[in-house]
């Protein structure tokens, strides 16, 4: 009796040390690095967003245990990128614990800004919002005659393209200085000038235009 009791320890105990050494193995292969998370991410997100332009901005290792790699990864994934309406969304990913399980929310679509809908106060976080806000027309009605203007002169505002900047303090025109602005520039390659567009990064109003 005490034979077969012992023998069923050492059987126990083989497959304890097996699962543990094994285990830690296991996790010693499936380490990966920040460069290949990011290759991998770019991979997939390139083949599920095609002709997409796509920028990692964010890489993370969330995990809390020693020797061990979660990568939570953030994206941009903007198509139409450059334009005057560019539909942006940004995307999360983690790696490999999730595999490439994706956490995807809308930031604009269809030349709105998603976030702004109803909040007057809204935050301008991103170059694509800043794009679009001036061509709210219940937001910025004062602004919609300049800018109509230079997109007919360029033929048509598929004509022309587009770029924003933030500053924490802008000098504008006249000595005039505006703290937390986005700069919008609306360019058309047929024009010798471009609209420059001021725009408040709280609330998305436009506080002034220039060309330049």
């Amino acid at each position: 009796m005490n034979k077969w009791l012992l023998g069923i320890a050492a059987i126990v105990l083989i497959v304890a040390v097996y699962y543990v050494v094994g285990s830690h193995l296991l996790r010693q292969e499936v380490i990966v690095t920040q460069d290949q998370a990011a290759g991998f991410a770019m991979d997939e997100l390139r083949y599920t967003y095609p002709d997409a332009s796509i920028d990692l901005y964010s890489i993370t290792n969330v995990s809390n245990v020693s020797g061990e790699a979660v990568w939570k990864i953030m994206a941009k994934v903007v198509y139409g990128n450059g334009t005057v309406c560019p539909s942006l969304t940004d995307v999360e990913l983690h790696y490999p614990r999730f595999g490439f399980v994706t956490r995807n929310r809308s930031i604009t679509q269809d030349c709105h800004v998603l976030g702004c809908r109803n909040v007057p106060n809204c935050i301008i976080a991103y170059p694509e919002e800043a794009i679009i806000m001036p061509l709210d027309l219940d937001r910025n009605p004062a602004a919609q005659a300049n800018i109509s203007r230079y997109f007919d002169a360029a033929g048509g505002s598929g004509n022309v393209a587009a770029s924003a900047t933030y500053y924490p303090l802008f000098e504008g025109q006249g000595n005039m200085t505006y703290p937390e602005v986005w700069v919008i520039s609306y360019r058309a390659h047929s024009l010798n000038y471009s609209l420059e567009t001021i725009l408040n990064k709280t609330g998305g109003i436009v506080l002034g235009y220039y060309a330049k």
